[in-house]
């Protein structure tokens, strides 16, 4: 995301935050306004339960986009309800002009410095996710799930071969 963003910047983009809890996504909407100034940033909290999304509350972020047109919009919902909410509304994005749009999980408290990032050695070795399991141990339940897709996987690719 902070790739994105800089390029965004570099090139006088429109970047829209969506989503996350209201003070990590408002202080990550400051430090995106402070550390890239090329850049122009709107940030809406969303649905209140984006589980359960009401008709006005779709509206009303629908119309905030449309209003901004961003070039980028980074959704925060948590997965896997922001990949569900991207997929149910890539065509509306579409329209009206939103080139890239993505998923960003934890991105916000860390872009906001409520949560710490890996360091680079772990992030290199794709073990960021066992980083953020020992700063919020409370996520073991779905990082298990992990260990019977990539067993679904191993399966998958026996029977094949």
């Amino acid at each position: 995301m902070a790739d994105l963003v800089a390029m965004g910047a570099e090139q006088g983009k429109k970047v829209m935050l969506l989503g996350g809890k209201a003070a990590t996504a408002e202080r990550a909407t400051a430090v995106v306004r402070s550390q890239y100034s090329g850049v122009s940033v709107e940030q809406d909290p969303g649905a209140v339960d984006i589980r359960q999304e009401t008709k006005a509350e779709k509206q009303r972020v629908m119309g905030k986009i449309r209003a901004f047109k961003p070039d980028m919009l980074f959704v925060g919902y948590g997965a896997p309800w922001q990949e569900q909410w991207i997929a149910d509304n890539r065509l509306e994005l579409s329209k009206i002009g939103v080139k890239i749009v993505m998923g960003v999980g934890g991105a916000f408290a860390m872009i906001a410095g409520t949560l710490k990032r890996a360091p680079v050695w772990m992030r290199e070795a794709g073990l960021e996710w066992l980083w953020r399991l020992v700063q919020e141990p409370w996520r073991w339940k779905r990082q298990a799930r992990l260990f019977t897709y990539w067993g679904m996987v191993g399966r998958e690719l026996f029977r094949v071969y």
